[in-house]
């Protein structure tokens, strides 16, 4: 899993967020505890506010039980974050793609893809940017969306190294395509994943949501399999209704996921 990860603190994150998708009352400190760290020593090396040493990386290989190749990895991760002269940095990177030969480093943004299609936080984050008297960072949008504060920060670092999200010259988050559709071929395990995420929030919505804050229906019709190329197309234009609707009106306030 190590050689998915651009950063050992992005590696570290989602080694927490695997843990408490096992187990949900799983904490920081209590990875900081399994790998032999204070919980503020995990905190501030997780959010960038203090650099773990090359032997502390070691440690924390010997304890998630990495292979050598990935312990070599996960170091020169550290050696590349804290390095400051370009010669060295550039001599980490080019370690970095020798150790990792299975894909281009800080080039090949294949995983970042897949993530971002099948995880519905990716596409939710994108649409938040419209939100008026939103302001938009890693707190609120964990918040609005009830994800962990990792969770947001992961997405929203995707989304950057994916130049979908970027700041403008004020420092604000704004999207850097309006208009942005994804399409894959039927058989597709990102799709797949995604939709099952999708009916997942649809059955929390009716236990959780009243109807007047959403949407929902079935029609039980007979249809000859010769129309569906026309009724998908009938579906096509009912999502381009909605968001000509909605882009009719500038004091957008939610964020909405529909599907048919």
């Amino acid at each position: 899993m190590v050689f998915e990860f651009y950063s050992y603190r992005d590696f570290l994150k989602e080694v927490l967020l695997q843990r408490k998708k096992q187990n949900p009352s799983y904490s920081l400190r209590a990875l900081a505890v399994a790998l032999g760290f204070s919980s503020s020593q995990l905190s501030e090396a997780i959010n960038g506010k203090a650099n773990f040493s090359v032997s502390s990386l070691k440690k924390i290989s010997k304890k998630l039980k990495l292979s050598t190749t990935e312990t070599d990895y996960l170091c020169t991760l550290g050696e590349y974050e804290s390095s400051k002269e370009p010669e060295q940095r550039e001599a980490c990177l080019n370690k970095l793609r020798r150790l990792n030969q299975s894909r281009t480093v800080f080039t090949d943004l294949t995983i970042d893809i897949f993530k971002q299609v099948a995880d519905w936080r990716h596409s939710a984050i994108l649409e938040l940017v419209y939100l008026k008297g939103f302001n938009f960072n890693v707190e609120n949008v964990a918040g609005i969306l009830h994800l962990e504060r990792a969770e947001a920060e992961l997405a929203i670092d995707r989304l950057v190294r994916l130049e979908l999200l970027q700041k403008n010259e004020s420092g604000k988050y704004e999207r850097t395509d309006d208009a942005l559709q994804i399409q894959l071929p039927e058989q597709n395990s990102a799709m797949r994943s995604f939709y099952r995420e999708m009916f997942g929030k649809a059955s929390e919505a009716l236990e959780e949501q009243s109807p007047s804050v959403r949407w929902s229906g079935y029609e039980t019709i007979p249809i000859a399999e010769e129309a569906m190329p026309e009724i998908r197309e009938a579906c096509n234009r009912f999502f381009d209704e909605v968001l000509t609707i909605s882009n009719r009106f500038e004091n957008k306030t939610q964020v909405y996921m529909e599907k048919i």
